[in-house]
């Protein structure tokens, strides 16, 4: 649940991938990304993607909605990944 509404926020957040998971990561660290952690993320949305949209059933479960949304699903996957870089779970 925490995971989609982060990537609910991170969609508001820009016009792209990009500028949503650096928006996800701003809220969350509240700091800038570096653009190496972006282009793993970034790699991660477009994999999760193609995976989506190749399999409606998961995006839906994902979603935890009706209607499939490739996007959303893949987003949900970021923001997981974003809510359990070490740097959140530790905030040194």
């Amino acid at each position: 649940v925490a995971a989609r509404n982060l990537a609910t926020k991170m969609i508001k957040g820009g016009t792209n991938s990009s500028e949503q998971i650096r928006a996800g990561y701003k809220l969350v660290l509240v700091r800038e990304m570096p653009d190496k952690k972006l282009a793993v993320l970034n790699g991660l949305y477009n994999d999760a993607v193609k995976q989506y949209t190749t399999d409606m059933t998961a995006s839906r479960k994902v979603t935890a909605t009706d209607k499939p949304s490739p996007s959303m699903a893949a987003m949900t996957v970021v923001a997981s990944a974003l809510l359990n870089l070490d740097e959140v779970i530790t905030k040194e």
